[in-house]
């Protein structure tokens, strides 16, 4: 979801750089959405046809679904609505990462990193620069990991939780062990 108030969505047609960002949104996600917040965008310097024709262009070239929000909190709560409606409302799977694509191998081994329990990028970045694989990361037993600056007993124990665990989704188990 790319947000834009209606002065930075008019000053982005202006300065060229609306139609790259939608390029990389459209080939960096399955569903792109714009969120349009604000009422103005017809009461600048820009001939109004120019802000209906990019609009136009974003939905039906680029493909990208175009909202219109009144202020921030109506944003906040569409936001709210569409991440309900995507990952509950229509018993769909919930889609866990939504950040851009990795584009190399070093991104790719962050992402697999940053995907354990309680691992952000800079843990990440600790981590396969200590062990210098995601291989190795991912074999290292608890006391192993607890070497790499930040990662302490409780982190380290539900890493090789998630890496040991067998796989039960499909048991749909309540009683399925929680990490701490």
């Amino acid at each position: 979801i790319e947000r834009k108030t209606a002065k930075d969505f008019v000053d982005s047609i202006v300065d060229k750089r609306l139609f790259k960002q939608a390029r990389m949104m459209m080939d960096e996600f399955k569903k792109p959405i714009m969120i349009l917040e604000g009422n103005d965008f017809y009461s600048g310097f820009i001939n109004p046809n120019a802000i209906r024709g990019a609009m136009t262009s974003i939905a039906l070239d680029y493909g990208i679904s175009i909202i219109p929000t009144r202020t921030e909190e109506d944003t906040a709560a569409m936001i709210k609505r569409i991440a309900i409606r995507e990952q509950k409302g229509e018993k769909r799977s919930i889609q866990i990462r939504t950040e851009r694509k990795p584009q190399n191998l070093w991104e790719q081994q962050l992402f697999i990193i940053e995907s354990l329990p309680n691992i952000g990028p800079v843990h990440a970045k600790r981590l396969l620069e200590h062990f210098g694989t995601v291989k190795a990361v991912l074999e290292a037993d608890e006391k192993k990991l607890q070497e790499v600056e930040g990662i302490g007993k409780k982190t380290a124990k539900n890493i090789r939780e998630v890496v040991e665990g067998k796989y039960l989704y499909f048991k749909k188990d309540d009683n399925q062990k929680k990490l701490k």
